[in-house]
């Protein structure tokens, strides 16, 4: 039986639109719905948890190459967000993406002046966003960033070891954080020089492909 077969027989089957792959273990909780478009990739080795009353927008993406990624009872990603774990992703009960919300928990960590960051070993670290958060328009979480309950990150604003190398020629980089987010975040005004995250298929820790 295909995995989105066994999710409908969890969930109302016009709630499931998307396309689910899984090799590695995942679980639904009742009323989760599930939006046109959207895509889950689950890797072997890896495990996705999805809380009750769990929605996707459509358009979004969550894909675990490693590790796990949970997504609280409740929460909210809005349509076309990006969700890519290689170590550990947690989106606290309630907590609500707003559109085209991004979180990886993987990023380039440049060590060597003179190659170009793009080739350099990507390093892995865990997010964790408390419950009853609310993730602005086009917000980003890099690895390492950890946002206590009822945070609020502003639309457009990126955060954690994605935003390390986008500050070269931005001016006065912005927080934009209204409630607890710990170090190692910085923010980034959107719309900021180089402030493009330039995704791509995403590779492990080690700097190997999927």
């Amino acid at each position: 039986m295909s995995a989105l077969s066994r999710l409908r027989g969890i969930v109302a089957a016009r709630s499931v639109r998307g396309r689910i792959r899984v090799a590695g273990q995942a679980s639904f909780g009742r009323g989760v719905r599930i939006g046109r478009g959207v895509r889950i990739d689950v890797a072997r080795g890896a495990s996705l948890r999805v809380g009750g009353g769990c929605s996707m927008g459509a358009g979004c993406r969550v894909t675990v190459c490693g590790g796990t990624v949970e997504l609280g009872e409740g929460s909210m990603l809005g349509e076309n967000c990006t969700v890519i774990g290689q170590r550990e992703i947690r989106v606290g009960e309630r907590t609500r993406l707003g559109e085209g919300v991004t979180i990886l928990d993987f990023g380039p960590a440049p060590t060597d002046t003179e190659r170009p960051t793009r080739v350099q070993p990507l390093h892995a670290a865990s997010v964790i966003v408390g419950p009853d958060c609310v993730l602005g328009t086009r917000a980003a979480l890099g690895p390492g960033v950890r946002l206590r309950g009822a945070g609020r990150v502003e639309p457009g604003v990126v955060l954690g070891g994605l935003a390390e190398p986008l500050l070269a020629g931005c001016d006065a980089p912005e927080v934009g954080v209204r409630a607890g987010c710990d170090a190692p975040a910085v923010g980034v005004r959107a719309g900021a020089a180089g402030s493009s995250l330039g995704l791509g298929e995403p590779k492990r820790a080690d700097g190997t492909g999927e």
